[in-house]
């Protein structure tokens, strides 16, 4: 749970038992308060025991985002290239150990719309569910968030009030104009 959310806070569904301060926390960009110290140093201490240089790469993400933040590059961006280069380093299905072809160099049309679909939807995800959590966490003091199918009636009933709010709206104008 802790390795997508340093990769990204955007990872935060990455796990099960999401908060609605971690929701919040993503939609800011930052680490959520639910990580402490000691799980900072555990997981370092679990990835220098691995054996695997896990730690140089993490930290030349981090260096590499910090980077970008500054450029005002924005999160959804940085990781939609994450995840191109993750789909072009990835070999063919049922390919192992040597390659008969190169890699291709650019994505196909497909996979690029796969990319920009996925990062849009949970880019969507977060920016729809801040200011509901920001509300629950306000004015209910909850911790998480309601059974899924609530979330999925937010934007459902937003839409139905937008068109009744549209009718009226019109029916209003054609009575004011006769």
């Amino acid at each position: 749970r802790f390795l997508p959310l340093i990769l990204s806070p955007w990872f935060v569904f990455g796990g099960s038992g999401v908060s609605l301060k971690e929701v919040i926390s993503a939609a800011q960009g930052h680490l959520p308060d639910t990580i402490s110290l000691k799980d900072v140093a555990d997981f370092v201490v679990a990835t220098r025991m691995g054996g695997a240089n896990l730690l140089g790469v993490l930290h030349s993400l981090g260096y590499t985002r910090g980077l970008l933040e500054a450029l005002h590059f924005p999160e959804q961006r940085r990781i939609e290239s994450m995840l191109r280069f993750a789909l072009l380093g990835d070999p063919p299905d049922g390919a192992s150990g040597h390659l008969q072809q190169p890699l291709a160099l650019q994505l196909t049309t497909a996979q690029e719309a796969w990319v920009t679909w996925r990062v849009r939807m949970l880019g969507g995800h977060i920016r729809l569910l801040s200011p509901v959590a920001r509300a629950l966490v306000h004015w209910t003091r909850a911790e998480f968030a309601p059974p899924l199918w609530w979330l999925a009636a937010v934007p459902v009933l937003l839409g139905a009030m937008g068109t009744a709010m549209t009718m009226a709206w019109l029916r209003w104008q054609t009575q004011n104009s006769e």
